[in-house]
């Protein structure tokens, strides 16, 4: 889904579109899990833009198997389509 642009606030890319991994409506809310298609890392959606993850959320977030999950997919799609050289 499209949606306005927000940067990443691992590695400042324009992000302007997202997809719903798991429950829920396909729009994101605030306090939604965001994994960045140019990094891999993980953020959190506010109502206007995304923010790093707390200590707390980022240690359950690392337990989380269905954020686990996105993270692998989203690196597997970045080495596979040379989305970002850094990775």
């Amino acid at each position: 889904m499209r949606m306005t642009k927000r940067r990443c606030p691992h590695c400042n890319s324009a992000v302007d579109a997202t997809t719903l991994v798991g429950e829920g409506t396909s729009a994101p809310d605030a306090d939604d899990v965001n994994v960045c298609l140019y990094c891999a890392k993980v953020s959190v959606f506010t109502a206007y833009g995304l923010r790093l993850a707390t200590d707390i959320e980022a240690a359950e977030f690392e337990e989380d198997p269905d954020v686990q999950l996105a993270v692998r997919t989203v690196e597997t799609l970045i080495l596979k389509n040379g989305l970002n050289d850094g990775l």
